[in-house]
């Protein structure tokens, strides 16, 4: 039995196993989205217990941020269209978490932070495990 699942941005991936195998596919929920714009402002304005986002900027004289890289579908720029004006009044870094994938190129770069790449940019640190290789080789269900 032959089976293609998606990969990568725009690719996929095919595996031949063999037919004995029992296969089973897990289907996402529907979910109902709504206007992306007006959660995310409601979300930083009035977020589960905790203060709006200025509020926590308050009088801080420093802000990290971390993001996630380039394999996640966040809406790291969509977020920034909120929070960037205050978030410009501090001194502020970015990390991009990539866990144990590669640091992102150049256009991932652009799908994270859109225009806010080239406003920020030597603000960004890209997170690096220096075991990287030997994560990538670790099987987590080896007991």
């Amino acid at each position: 039995m032959k089976i293609t699942v998606p990969y990568g941005k725009d690719g996929s991936m095919s595996v031949d196993m063999d037919d004995k195998l029992a296969v089973n596919f897990l289907e996402a929920n529907d979910v109902e989205i709504g206007n992306k714009d007006k959660c995310i402002a409601e979300g930083i304005a009035n977020p589960i217990n905790s203060r709006n986002f200025k509020e926590f900027l308050g009088d801080a004289k420093n802000a990290l941020v971390i993001v996630n890289d380039a394999t996640r579908p966040t809406p790291t720029k969509k977020v920034l269209d909120f929070i960037f004006e205050d978030l410009s009044r501090v001194n502020y870094n970015v990390i991009i978490a990539t866990g144990a994938h590669r640091g992102p190129s150049e256009e991932e770069h652009i799908q994270i932070f859109g225009s806010y790449y080239d406003k920020g940019k030597e603000n960004v640190t890209i997170q690096f495990n220096e075991h990287q290789d030997y994560l990538m080789g670790y099987n987590l269900f080896s007991f």
